[in-house]
């Protein structure tokens, strides 16, 4: 089995009220800079702890785009699974992609 079928099979073992961080409700969000229109996406278990760091500067990714605007959040039944969705978003370098999802509302890739 690969690494990363392991990792999905240990991802469905969870239950909404799992143990570990692994477990918990996971959120793609896709962040736009006000400065120059560029885009970031990321994974987290709470979009507005996670904005509110991004909007102070606090993580050095973003930290030369502020001020960032939430322009999408999808929810997954773990923050294993999305961020294997946000990684998947990522390897696609695809502004088009990442205009369609923030259109169309939801990611339809399926892990």
């Amino acid at each position: 089995m690969l690494n990363r079928d392991r990792q999905l099979v240990r991802a469905l073992r969870c239950t909404p009220e799992g143990s570990g961080s692994n477990c918990k409700i996971g959120y793609v969000y896709i962040l736009k800079s006000l400065k120059n229109g560029s885009y970031y996406i990321g994974s987290t278990v709470n979009v507005e702890k996670r904005l509110e760091r991004h909007n102070k500067g606090r993580v050095f990714a973003t930290k030369n785009l502020l001020p960032l605007k939430c322009t999408f959040v999808q929810q997954y039944n773990t923050i294993r699974v999305a961020r294997m969705i946000e990684y998947w978003v990522k390897r696609q370098k695809d502004r088009k992609l990442i205009e369609r999802i923030i259109a169309e509302g939801f990611i339809s890739k399926k892990i």
